[in-house]
């Protein structure tokens, strides 16, 4: 298995675990030729939260994607001893593992 070790940048939106239970959490995708979503005013409320790929509020890596055998891992920041359990498998070890894809 071949990772990538990719660090997020370091303005990217922080939620918190309160936040994770006391909000629901959205993530609007839309980019430059995809544009944001409109909410509808019901969800302007404070108990939602929308992280916006366009905005910078989330990271989106895409270093993998031209790759089947190529999966990501999240290097932690200088000064982090611990391992950060965050890793996107390459999609060919995926699939072969869900039995979508066998061995040729």
């Amino acid at each position: 298995m071949f990772l990538i070790k990719i660090q997020p940048p370091s303005n990217v939106r922080k939620v918190t675990a309160s936040e994770c239970i006391e909000k629901n959490v959205f993530v609007d995708g839309g980019d430059e030729l995809n544009p944001r979503i409109v909410l509808p005013q019901l969800a302007l409320r404070k108990e939602v939260l929308v992280l916006s790929v366009l905005l910078g509020d989330i990271f989106v890596p895409n270093e993998h994607l031209c790759d089947p055998d190529k999966g990501l891992i999240l290097d932690p920041p200088s000064g982090v001893d611990v391992p950060i359990p965050i890793m996107l498998i390459p999609r060919k070890d995926a699939l072969m593992s869900t039995g979508l894809l066998r061995h040729g």
